[in-house]
């Protein structure tokens, strides 16, 4: 079935006369009536009442056909203008850096936002070893790098982009379990499965535990939140992990999310990218959305107050 033809029913519908619809589309009344008759044979439904005279009229099918007919070349017609517009929109691919313990439900979140608002922007990501991360960004061979507990270095920008609830994971049957939230003295001497993968956000961690005079039994260290959740359920261990990355076990009670009462209890996440050199407009858009997806935390726990528990520890 051509364009064409569609026009030529509606413009015959509108205005109610073959000859004026011949004469809009530029042709004989005979070629009109030829397309009408073509239409009706494949859909084997008349469409139009030729009543006598130069009288028509719609039938029910035909006055369902010409919705249909609008809705079509509506779209058609807009066909030019969004090729003439899609000269302006971005296009490219952009290359980022991140970690195996970042919030990956988050990071997914904002790439299929992304996807929907530049769908000829194609978003590469890798998983590097944090110190990795900084590497990548100076090399070139990445546009940024997403990284928690972002440090400040010489040569690099850093913003702090968003932060995740780090929380208190047990096994349900726990006798933490059944509290709402609890206080750090309360972690005293239990036993844990460590998960920060990376030196700095371990070391941070650890600041944490140190600045609250709490020391915790470290069973095992592990690196991946997979195996750190299935080491909580089988040994029965405590963990702290991003509140995002358990909602489905929690959900499904599998594992039970404690809230613990600490303002330092955030994940900052950061976008690490080098100082003095332009981004890409792929690269530049896709921060805007990171940006728009996580508002800074308020409330008076401050990015800087969380990144520097530990840095100070490293200075010690």
């Amino acid at each position: 079935m051509h364009v064409e033809s569609l026009k030529v029913f509606c413009d015959l519908a509108e205005t109610g006369s073959f000859s004026a619809a011949a004469e809009r589309n530029l042709l004989t009344q005979s070629a009109v009536s030829q397309q009408i008759r073509a239409l009706e044979k494949r859909y084997t439904v008349t469409l139009i009442e030729r009543g006598g005279g130069k009288q028509m009229s719609l039938t029910v099918e035909g006055q369902v056909f010409l919705q249909a007919a609008e809705q079509m070349l509506e779209v058609f017609t807009g066909i030019p203008e969004k090729i003439l517009r899609a000269g302006d929109v971005p296009r490219g691919d952009v290359k980022v850096a991140t970690v195996t313990n970042l919030g990956l439900h988050e990071l997914e979140e904002v790439r299929r936002s992304f996807k929907r608002k530049y769908p000829f922007i194609s978003v590469q990501k890798s998983y590097l070893e944090w110190e990795a991360g900084y590497a990548s960004v100076e090399s070139g061979e990445v546009d940024f790098a997403l990284l928690p507990f972002p440090e400040k270095r010489e040569g690099f920008v850093v913003e702090t982009v968003w932060h995740e609830r780090l929380v208190l994971v047990c096994p349900p049957h726990h006798r933490l379990a059944r509290y709402g939230s609890v206080g750090m003295r309360e972690l005293r001497g239990e036993r844990f499965v460590w998960s920060a993968s990376d030196r700095f956000s371990s070391a941070t961690l650890a600041a944490i535990f140190k600045k609250a005079k709490v020391d915790i039994d470290v069973v095992l260290d592990l690196r991946y939140p997979d195996a750190v959740k299935r080491a909580i359920m089988v040994e029965g261990l405590l963990g702290i992990l991003p509140e995002q990355a358990v909602m489905d076990e929690h959900s499904q009670q599998t594992l039970k999310i404690v809230e613990i009462n600490s303002s330092d209890m955030w994940l900052p996440i950061g976008i690490v990218s080098k100082k003095c050199t332009p981004m890409s407009l792929p690269a530049s858009e896709l921060v805007r959305e990171l940006r728009d997806h996580r508002f800074p935390l308020g409330e008076g726990v401050a990015a800087d107050a969380i990144l520097n528990v530990g840095q100070s520890d490293q200075s010690e």
